[in-house]
């Protein structure tokens, strides 16, 4: 509770700061203006290294609810149905194989 207001206040404060007019803008301290813009900055950073990484990751989410449903599809069909599914192999030059002993497979 006390953080959000917190956030709460401190992006009305950030808002309010900056659509002041630019005479009130020079009137604040050169420091408090050097930390606002490096903080705008690293936070811009954030931001975009976060929807970087959404996007990479949203095609991986995707894929695992797909297969989820798949497989609750799969559980909740009749025998008949079930035995109509063809199962894709993966061929053994496969770089992922479980064949390789190097690697777990978990």
């Amino acid at each position: 509770q006390g953080s959000e207001v917190f956030h709460k206040n401190f992006w009305n404060y950030l808002a309010h700061a900056l659509s002041m007019p630019s005479t009130l803008l020079s009137s604040l301290p050169q420091r408090t203006i050097t930390d606002l813009n490096s903080f705008m900055n690293e936070l811009m950073e954030v931001f975009e290294k976060l929807n970087a990484m959404h996007k990479k990751h949203s095609y991986t989410l995707k894929g695992s609810l797909m297969l989820k449903d798949d497989i609750n599809r799969y559980i909740y069909m009749r025998e008949s149905e079930r035995s109509n599914i063809r199962v894709q192999h993966i061929p053994n030059s496969y770089p992922g194989n479980i064949h390789n002993s190097r690697e777990r497979f978990y």
